[in-house]
């Protein structure tokens, strides 16, 4: 018999797309799941959504908590978790019909920990965007030359070899808002034997047109936190260090860009994140994995960043005229 795989889906107000989730982990191929949703205190109907699954599957199995954010849903999941395997999915996305059975299927046949499908990007109105390839056929590797990107928990198949620590399972930083999952994932890589990535799309990512990413808040500023971390877990590991420090500086400048476009007030935060981005500055021009466009931009960014940002301005007008 296969092993078991755990699915952990932390679910908030999420009654519009939860039925279409739901549905396409219990069609699987790979029918040996245990489904663990996690209700994050909804005031919608998703609770009464996900006890209808649980009356109908044996395999389904609700738990019902006090709102406390995504990373305490996922820790719930995890710490309830009887799989050999784990797999993340949100509750507004959703899966290809075999995703699972390739995933487990890629990570057994190239004796690997860890797998992980490219994304498939839809609206929701369900109009595929484009199909992100992080890779134009199927890697394998190690923490130590990893590239720091397709970092996110979903889209993965764990083995739950990976998922701990000296201190006991790998949990999610719940002091984290943002960055929680990157801080997850390279944790789980840095204890992984080795990671393959498939070409192949096969976790459909919806994006909402309120992203969070696309504004400002200042819990955003976590994530700067979260790269902090990183940095000591892969110290271990020069090549990942040097890249973990570049995502450092990048994800300072993708931050303060939102900062001067949505806080142009706030001259003191500024000129702190200046500090964040310009810390790593060698490590992200002399990254092999950055391209070299971005390496020029953020070069610009960081000696003078309202010429850049004045510049992005004048180009999106003449783009419009």
């Amino acid at each position: 018999m296969l092993p078991l795989i755990s699915v952990i889906v932390p679910v908030y107000n999420a009654e519009k797309f939860l039925d279409k989730c739901i549905q396409s982990i219990l069609n699987q191929t790979y029918t040996n799941l245990e489904v663990l949703l996690i209700d994050d205190g909804s005031t919608d109907n998703s609770i009464s959504i996900c006890r209808k699954y649980q009356m109908n599957d044996a395999r389904v199995k609700v738990v019902q908590k006090i709102n406390g954010g995504v990373s305490s849903a996922r820790n719930i999941g995890l710490l309830n978790s009887k799989g050999e395997y784990i797999s993340f999915v949100d509750s507004d996305d959703y899966l290809e019909i075999n995703c699972l059975n390739i995933l487990y299927g890629a990570l057994i046949d190239n004796e690997c920990t860890i797998s992980c499908s490219s994304l498939i990007y839809e609206t929701v109105e369900g109009k595929r965007i484009n199909d992100f390839k992080s890779v134009s056929h199927d890697v394998i590797f190690t923490i130590n030359n990893y590239d720091m990107y397709n970092r996110s928990v979903y889209n993965k198949l764990f083995h739950k070899s990976c998922l701990n620590t000296k201190k006991g399972p790998l949990l999610f930083d719940e002091t984290l808002h943002y960055g929680e999952d990157a801080l997850f994932t390279i944790v789980a890589f840095s204890n992984a034997k080795k990671i393959i990535r498939l070409s192949t799309g096969l976790y459909h990512y919806v994006i909402h047109e309120n992203s969070a990413m696309q504004n400002f808040s200042h819990k955003s500023l976590t994530e700067i936190q979260a790269w902090s971390k990183i940095i000591k877990v892969v110290s271990p590991f020069s090549k990942a260090t040097r890249e973990a420090k570049a995502q450092y500086s990048l994800n300072s400048q993708r931050i303060l860009i939102n900062v001067y476009r949505y806080r142009s007030n706030e001259t003191e935060l500024q000129t702190s994140l200046l500090k964040d981005v310009r810390k790593y500055r060698n490590e992200v021009l002399k990254s092999s994995h950055i391209p070299v466009k971005n390496k020029v931009y953020f070069y610009i960014f960081s000696f003078n960043p309202k010429v850049y940002i004045n510049v992005l301005k004048i180009g999106k007008k003449i783009l419009k005229s």
